[in-house]
């Protein structure tokens, strides 16, 4: 279903995974240059409430546990993006210290 904001945007495949890599790509020099402030989670740990501890101590504050509704997960991974893209997740990832079930 494609949301009316979105009818009169277009992007490829390979456009979106493009702009995904630059993005997250900035993140990461964005990490180097203020040398590793940045706190790094993977979306299933939110979910899966296993990132609640490292959260609260970034932020220096309680946080609401449960906060992030599973419901509201629209994200399925279908194909296999390239491997630059995949590169960069896996940096994400470690960054995180989330490791992949799968």
């Amino acid at each position: 279903m494609t949301r009316t904001y979105l009818k009169n945007f277009h992007i490829t495949p390979e456009g979106a995974y493009n702009l995904w890599n630059h993005m997250y790509l900035g993140v990461l020099r964005w990490n180097e240059m203020f040398q590793g402030r940045f706190l790094f989670l993977h979306y299933n740990q939110i979910l899966e409430n296993q990132a609640n501890e490292r959260l609260e101590g970034f932020l220096e504050t309680n946080i609401e546990k449960g906060f992030a509704d599973p419901a509201l997960n629209r994200s399925v991974m279908s194909g296999k993006a390239p491997r630059k893209t995949r590169r960069i997740y896996s940096r994400l990832c470690h960054l995180a210290g989330y490791y992949s079930p799968s």
